[in-house]
């Protein structure tokens, strides 16, 4: 499987992290590098390291690097061109208050990975009006994320109950 995270997931997953040093050399380790090592999991990320540069705006520089090279040693990151979202539906996610660059580049890298899948649980994905929703795949943009884009938006526990399931 295939995903892109968020910043606040990758946060969430960094607070559970292992330090370990190995030749004298930190090293992290995550829940997720089970998974990346058994090859149920490659992490999108674009070209330009945007969406790493907003991991570390908000988990800090160093953690990120780190936890970067990791994933890279483990062959955990796919580097991809980010897809354009159709005007169409793009104006949809306007009107619905979906106007975050950084979320939006969620969705574009999904768009160029074969799973097309968001793992997030910002509540901007779900309705941005109403974070009530958060989870409930009926509500507007997860919604038409995944009819229009075919882009499925999960939360980071559904995320790791179907990486589990592979185990």
């Amino acid at each position: 499987m295939d995903a892109a995270i968020d910043s606040v997931t990758i946060n969430h997953l960094i607070r559970n992290l292992k330090m370990t040093k190995k030749k004298s050399v930190k090293q992290i380790e995550t829940n997720l590098d089970k998974h990346i090592d058994a090859k149920r999991l490659i992490i999108g990320m674009d070209k330009a390291y945007s969406l790493a540069d907003e991991w570390k705006k908000t988990c800090g520089e160093e953690v990120i690097q780190m936890l970067l090279i990791n994933w890279k040693d483990r062959k955990g990151i796919k580097i991809i061109q980010p897809r354009p979202i159709s005007s169409n539906v793009s104006k949809k996610l306007r009107i619905y208050g979906f106007q975050d660059t950084i979320d939006k580049l969620l969705i574009r890298i999904a768009l160029a990975l074969t799973d097309k899948i968001v793992v997030t649980n910002d509540g901007d994905f779900w309705d941005p009006h109403d974070h009530s929703c958060i989870g409930d795949a009926d509500a507007p943009v997860a919604k038409l994320c995944y009819e229009r884009l075919d882009v499925l938006i999960i939360l980071p526990d559904q995320l790791m109950k179907r990486l589990n399931a592979y185990s």
